[in-house]
């Protein structure tokens, strides 16, 4: 009987420490799926970083919480696409989708304006965290002049350009 239980007990030891090694290496490595007609180029955040980070000042809006000020660290999405190879021109639309089923539209034109929208992956000087912990991370779609943060997308998984 003492046996059995060593066994079980060992083995629910194990199993513990590979779901966390598991989950921490999901966490450190987090990538995002950038997709067009013909491509499919999953990106992580070395090769996100590759593109430029950027530094943005945006204001939190939410009508269930007073507005907040974060410094964002991340790139913008028109030079995140273009890393991809991925051609984008005014008249397409770009889809950004997240881990919790929710897909933000913008058009083309909007991605290629100059500090419009970006893809952060650092709050105030930290790592975004994820769902699982309670963030809107690893990665979250900003649009600092959106009123009330709409179509700011917590949990980036996903941005298809069509």
């Amino acid at each position: 009987m003492k046996r059995q239980v060593w066994i079980l007990t060992s083995i629910t030891v194990m199993i513990l420490i590979l779901a966390g090694s598991v989950f921490s290496e999901s966490y450190k490595e987090p990538t995002i799926l950038m997709r067009a007609a013909n491509t499919e180029v999953f990106l992580n955040l070395d090769d996100i970083r590759e593109v430029g980070e950027q530094s943005l000042e945006a204001t939190t809006r939410s009508s269930l919480k007073p507005a907040s000020e974060h410094v964002y660290l991340g790139v913008q999405l028109k030079d995140l696409v273009r890393m991809a190879g991925i051609e984008l021109y005014a008249e397409h639309q770009v889809l950004v989708k997240a881990a919790d089923g929710y897909v933000v539209a913008l058009t083309g034109s909007e991605v290629l304006e100059e500090n419009t929208v970006y893809l952060a992956y650092l709050i105030d000087g930290e790592p975004l965290a994820p769902r699982e912990l309670g963030g809107s991370g690893p990665y979250q779609l900003i649009i600092p002049e959106d009123a009330f943060s709409m179509r700011w997308c917590k949990y980036v998984m996903e941005i298809e350009v069509r």
